[in-house]
């Protein structure tokens, strides 16, 4: 079984960044056709990939965790600022306003919500883990 550096140091090429952002773009599509409603829109997934990509990107000098909490980081603001910016009933970012995970979840109204805080720690940590598994997956596979 081949092992994966979690720390600094670990040789990222260029294409491995774009596969770990493909497939963390991937794990993330895949759990919103699942799992939430409404679905994603394409402008969300695209912000996703570019996200993951500089996550990516850290991975040789600040390792695997750092990448994904960078990942996850601007992923949160991309959100927090889609909702806050766009118009009512107009979803040109994300569907994050209105998302549920199986039927749960508030309408995204008040960020200062308890519920809304642990909602949007969830996410955090989900979206952290997808891009864990990509990173793990394509650095494992390259030994």
């Amino acid at each position: 079984m081949p092992r994966v550096n979690l720390t600094s140091g670990q040789k990222v090429g260029v294409m491995s960044m774009v596969i770990i952002a493909a497939l963390t773009t991937f794990i993330d599509f895949v759990f919103h056709l699942v799992a939430t409603f409404p679905m994603e829109i394409t402008t969300y997934f695209v912000a996703i990939f570019l996200f993951s990509l500089v996550g990516a990107a850290l991975i040789p000098e600040y390792g695997i965790f750092a990448g994904a909490f960078v990942f996850t980081a601007l992923k949160t603001v991309y959100n927090v600022l889609a909702v806050y910016l766009s118009v009512p009933n107009l979803t040109v970012l994300t569907s994050s306003g209105t998302i549920s995970i199986f039927g749960w979840g508030p309408m995204v109204s008040q960020f200062t919500s308890p519920i809304t805080l642990a909602y949007g720690a969830l996410w955090f940590i989900l979206h952290g883990i997808f891009f864990l598994i990509a990173a793990i997956i394509v650095l494992g596979a390259r030994k």
